[in-house]
């Protein structure tokens, strides 16, 4: 009989890893397509920082088949959709995993 603790060290740990990045990303398991979209983008037009962004944006993603919402707290410019859709979609990932 295999005794992992004995005949290969370091095996428990590693099932235990393997485990929790199975739960981590258990959340994608309830996708029911491969749609990523915002959906609505709201904010407070005289809340605009020195640096011309705009934070606590209230923000609507239809993503993998369901619907969130959310409020992006750090400041984001707009004008900058690489930056500001990286923030976005981490916030949807996210709201996915609390979800699911």
């Amino acid at each position: 009989m295999f005794d992992p603790d004995t005949q290969c060290p370091g095996w428990t740990a590693a099932v235990a890893d393997v485990q929790k990045a199975v739960d981590d990303r258990v959340w994608i398991t309830a996708a029911t397509n491969q749609n990523y979209a915002v959906t609505s983008l709201t904010y407070d037009p005289t809340g605009y920082d020195a640096d011309g962004k705009l934070s606590d944006c209230a923000v609507q993603v239809s993503m993998f088949g369901f619907d969130y919402s959310f409020v992006v707290a750090e400041a984001m410019n707009l004008f900058d959709a690489a930056t500001s859709g990286a923030i976005i979609a981490e916030y949807a990932i996210a709201a996915a995993k609390v979800m699911h």
